[in-house]
């Protein structure tokens, strides 16, 4: 028999599976087995309006389930915390009755959580927290789920990974691929932007990878990869996607064992909280329903795979110029196309040449056709000629360019491909177009017309994703597990195959739904990008000799950001600065950089546009409703508040008064403010 089965198993790559001992998951022991059934009936049982109310450490005690009526994040979680406050305080009298004379309703608690003294019940107290309903996200999430599986399976195989891993981003986002946290984690496997460029995704100001489906996989594939390969232990490598690797290589060599029961038991890391110490379980909940789906969800029907083919763009060519040689409209190319920024519908950027653009599904001969008829296209500034440069000083902007070269500032922009006309920066290039090209300028301007749908969309329900923790005490402290990371509009391509009770759009055509979301979103775009501001960045060059500049580091900058956008090797910029392969930087510090005057300007416009894209992308998706002080203590530090927090650090930046600097330590007592962030259309 053996000699059968091992020639076949060779014919499968899906068999690499089953046969190598570093792609299999450890079975659940009993302890970690409680964490699993009760995420499972998180996932199954009760939905976003309502919650458990449990013990954060015993998992199997629930001491009751709540219906929330309420409409919004803010009232749930108002409405979840009374209840919260209900049994603590029936905790907190059992215990100064020390069990004697008891109501029912303290009876009924003593029962539930199988208390046997008065301290028992003293330190369950601060244990209860109550854990919103996922089962209406996981139902949308799974419907998701099964356009990309199918090809996350054949990825996965290749880099002989679990099988069950293909499940995971039911955790980090139930396979939405708008999906972007307040940090910045964006697409189905929530990627920051430094975490995706070490495992090859790309990232310009019209273009966001991460946002990719298909190319973000083989990123995660990488990553899980790497983390097993570091660890070897599949459980915390998987924990280590969420947590880091680096942290649960440190809890690994605290705790002395690999048993991710022990970890949770015994490592009391300070950002190891209740997220982190569920992560894994929640995973395995959501691959246990995932393989037997119809047992939980008997209305569920699998939907057919997301097919398209692929073509690469030939030349640089603007949103306006593929809609008309492609004949798509703009929601199709939006959904064929997820890793294309909303910046390039608004304005005539261009997409880069070798862009992988994706289409409906076609033919090979069709293929052909198209690639010559975009080859065949001319760049909108093709042969255009540059009257004069001008370089930006303070106080500059373009209406007084415009003036000073007597040129409209409409066509500057479309000229320079100036994505956002309020954020020119001193040392910014401009250069002034030819008298004879205005006409072939103002021909460039995108002009996307309105879908008006033919029939009056049917009201759509918006499903909210809460925060799994809904106490006000720890409204803002971590992530919680199953909770998907939200966005601003929601997605809408995948409910073209599906209709059932559950749907979040109701009979009507789909293409009309979609053309109202097309519209919200545009709204969104527009409103986001007035509140982009680069004010409080210190991207001031200063030159030092001829072609010797000195910047200061900003957040969210690495070396090889400097070297992507001077076209540079890391190698030189390590040189310069003495730095070797182990050298951190941090914000705030100074380094030298070598650059040709072309090398400068492209520097400072890819430094600023990078800014802005992270800015844009935030404010597409939450809005800061106000702040809340917060006084410094012994052993903080200002990750440690920026996490717990869950504030990026270039706007937790803004709200702080003119004396605080990113590389200062920071002194107990000192009074800080902190952003009150609030999901839009909440």
């Amino acid at each position: 028999m053996t000699k059968i089965i091992i020639p076949i198993c060779l014919l499968f790559s899906f068999c690499a599976w089953s046969l190598s001992e570093d792609s299999r998951l450890p079975d659940i022991d009993e302890r970690f087995r409680k964490r699993v059934d009760f995420w499972k009936k998180v996932y199954t049982e009760i939905d976003s309006k309502s919650a458990f109310i449990h013990d954060k450490e015993d998992l199997t005690i629930i001491y009751k389930k709540v219906k929330l009526k309420a409409n919004n994040y803010r009232q749930r979680s108002r409405s979840a915390y009374k209840e919260v406050k209900k049994v603590r305080r029936l905790l907190r009298s059992i215990y100064k009755k020390r069990m004697k004379n008891l109501t029912q309703a303290e009876k009924e608690i003593v029962k539930i959580a199988g208390l046997k003294t008065a301290t028992d019940a003293r330190r369950a107290i601060n244990r209860v927290r109550s854990q919103y309903g996922l089962k209406d996200n996981y139902f949308i999430g799974l419907k998701r789920s099964h356009r990309y599986l199918d090809y996350i399976k054949k990825v996965f195989a290749q880099y002989n990974l679990p099988k069950e891993l293909i499940y995971l981003p039911h955790v980090e986002s139930s396979f939405n691929y708008r999906a972007y946290s307040k940090v910045g984690a964006a697409g189905i496997w929530q990627f920051m932007r430094s975490t995706g460029r070490m495992f090859g995704l790309k990232f310009t100001y019209v273009i966001d990878e991460r946002r990719d489906p298909f190319k973000a996989t083989v990123a995660a594939a990488k990553l899980l990869r790497s983390n097993y390969d570091r660890i070897k232990n599949w459980p915390l490598a998987i924990t280590g996607y969420n947590h880091g690797i680096r942290s649960m290589e440190r809890a690994l060599k605290k705790v002395g064992s690999g048993e991710i029961a022990d970890i949770i038991e015994k490592y009391d890391g300070r950002r190891f909280g209740f997220a982190s110490k569920n992560f894994y379980a929640t995973f395995i909940a959501t691959v246990e329903i995932s393989q037997d789906p119809s047992r939980y969800f008997p209305e569920f029907k699998k939907p057919e795979p997301f097919t398209y083919s692929s073509i690469p763009l030939p030349k640089s060519l603007t949103v306006k110029q593929i809609l008309k040689a492609t004949r798509l409209n703009p929601n199709d190319l939006k959904l064929y196309n997820p890793a294309i920024r909303s910046i390039a519908y608004r304005t005539s950027l261009q997409i880069p040449k070798g862009y992988d653009l994706q289409l409906p599904s076609i033919g090979e001969e069709e293929k052909k056709n198209l690639l010559a008829k975009l080859e065949a296209l001319e760049s909108f500034t093709a042969g255009m000629r540059t009257a004069a440069v001008h370089k930006i000083r303070k106080g500059d902007n373009l209406y007084i360019v415009s003036k000073m070269y007597q040129v409209p500032m409409h066509d500057i922009i479309v000229f320079n491909q100036i994505a956002n006309p309020s954020r020119i920066y001193p040392g910014m290039k401009i250069k002034i177009p030819g008298s004879q090209d205005m006409k072939k300028l103002k021909a460039a301007e995108p002009k996307v017309a309105k879908v008006e749908p033919q029939i009056k969309p049917a009201p759509v329900k918006k499903v909210k994703t809460p925060p799994a923790s809904s106490e006000e005490t720890e409204l803002r402290k971590e992530k919680e597990p199953g909770t998907m990371a939200k966005v601003g509009p929601k997605i809408s391509w995948f409910e073209k195959l599906f209709k059932s009770d559950e749907e979040i759009i109701a009979e009507t055509p789909i293409e009309k739904v979609e053309a109202a979301e097309a519209e919200e979103e545009s709204q969104s775009v527009e409103k986001a990008s007035k509140l982009v501001s680069l004010d409080n960045y210190h991207l001031d060059i200063k030159n030092l000799s001829e072609d010797l500049y000195e910047i200061q580091i900003e957040t969210d900058e690495t070396l090889g950001h400097y070297a992507d956008w001077a076209v540079i090797r890391i190698s030189n910029i390590r040189r310069d600065n003495r730095l070797n392969t182990r050298s951190i930087i941090r914000p705030g510090q100074e380094l030298k950089l070598r650059l040709t005057p072309e090398q400068y300007q492209a520097f400072v416009s890819k430094r600023a546009e990078y800014h802005m894209s992270i800015q844009e992308d935030f404010y597409q998706a939450y809005r800061v409703t106000g702040t809340t002080p917060y006084r410094v203590r012994r052993g903080d530090t200002l990750n440690q508040i920026l996490q717990v927090n869950e504030v990026p650090m270039w706007l937790f930046r803004k709200y702080q008064d003119e004396k605080f600097k990113i590389t200062n330590d920071l002194i107990v007592g000192q009074n800080l403010t902190v952003p009150t962030i609030q999901i839009i259309n909440e």
